[in-house]
């Protein structure tokens, strides 16, 4: 299964997909063009996941390209549109019709920061800082 993985730390490892804004010139079909500012990170990511069950063509081009490819942005391990994209281009196609079916059913509502720790190399947990 496909991680998704933080350029800054992980760089971008060969094989891996960069799914974040285009640059001046670069190509970034993948980037969620919903930013935050106006609308918080889980709002910005139900926005995207929203519009991509709507997106046939961007859904076929996520499980033709992606498949089990690490994705790369700079937002993991935080909650990210890079979650959606690694699930939707891993789901049977079963699973994958009934969540285009389903309005309600979102993937990012099941995300849990564990997910990413688990599946990303090269994380460790900050250690929690005490007050005195």
């Amino acid at each position: 299964m496909g991680r998704v993985l933080n350029l800054r730390r992980d760089g971008q490892p060969a094989g891996s997909v960069y799914i974040g804004r285009g640059r001046r010139g670069q190509d970034a079909p993948f980037g969620n063009p919903h930013q935050i500012g106006k609308l918080s990170r889980e709002q910005v990511v139900e926005a995207y996941e929203r519009d991509l069950k709507q997106n046939d063509a961007l859904v076929s081009r996520i499980r033709n390209e992606i498949a089990d490819r690490d994705v790369v942005c700079f937002c993991a391990p935080a909650m990210c549109h890079g979650h959606v994209i690694v699930k939707v281009a891993t789901m049977d196609d079963s699973a994958l019709a009934a969540w285009k079916a389903d309005p309600n059913d979102l993937v990012i509502a099941s995300w849990s920061p564990a997910d990413d720790r688990q599946a990303s190399f090269g994380f460790r947990e900050r250690p929690t800082r005490f007050s005195r």
